[in-house]
Formats: C-alpha cells, structure tokens, sequence
C-alpha cells in the first residue's frame, strides 16, 4: 500500500459539505486538495431558492448541539440563525413539484421529536436507532 506525500495530487469532486470536510481535514493534515464543483455554488444540497419567497431546497437544519457541523461553521467563522416555529411562520412545503399547505398538526408533532432529539445524550446512535427507542414499532 503507498503511502501519500503531501505533494500528491488531490481531487475532491463536489463541494456539499462533505466534500467540504474532506477538504478541510486533508489541508491539516499538510495535503492540498483540489475541490471541483459542477454547479455555480458551493454547499451541495444547502441552497435556497429565492424566486417565489425564500424555499429550502435540500439541507437546512444543523440537528443538535453535538452536531459535527458546528465544529465546521466554527473554523469557517460562519454565522447560523436560529429557527423559530409557530403558527405565525409562513412556511411552504413542495411535493411534487407543487407548494403544499402546511399541516400545522404534523408539524408541531415532528417539532415536539425535534425538541425530544435535542435533549438526547445517550451515544451516537442512527436517527432510525433513536427513533426506535422513542416510538417503537408496534
């Protein structure tokens, strides 16, 4: 097995966030990634779309106190803004290419699992371990 040198060339294709990562940990460890990105952002799936009011197209939410992403955001001196829900919160919801009503109900039962997931300290664990532990199958 050989072994890299720093000087190696290194191509990180995409740059979402674990292409980002990737480039992060290679650069101290001394290498120096090439990252290469076919669309015009970096991010992958973290954008919105801004055309019709603002619209998450893809990841949006950092889950958690322990997520690893708060590490990242750090040394990047990037800056989050916390999300607030209530009723008041005009939010849309696409399916099938179409904007959905908000079904408030569902809406605030998936908060209350958020706010549940948010209190976990047990060990890293998958979402669907966890969810097994919360609501098990009956």
């Amino acid at each position: 097995m050989a072994i890299l040198q720093s000087s190696d060339p290194i191509i990180i294709i995409g740059a979402g966030m674990a292409g980002l990562a990737a480039a992060e940990r290679l650069r101290a460890s001394g290498f120096h990634p090439l990252v290469l990105e076919a669309s015009d952002g970096i991010g992958g799936r973290v954008r919105s779309d801004r055309a019709n009011g603002v619209v998450e197209l893809g990841a949006e939410f950092i889950h958690g106190a322990r997520a690893a992403t708060w590490e990242v955001l750090k040394r990047a001196n990037l800056k989050t803004r916390p999300y607030e829900v209530d009723d008041a919160t005009p939010r849309r919801f696409s399916y099938g290419g179409a904007l959905q009503p908000v079904d408030w109900a569902l809406a605030n039962q998936i908060e209350a699992y958020v706010a549940r997931g948010e209190q976990y300290a047990g060990p890293d664990i998958s979402l669907t371990e966890w969810f097994e532990q919360i609501a098990p199958a009956r």
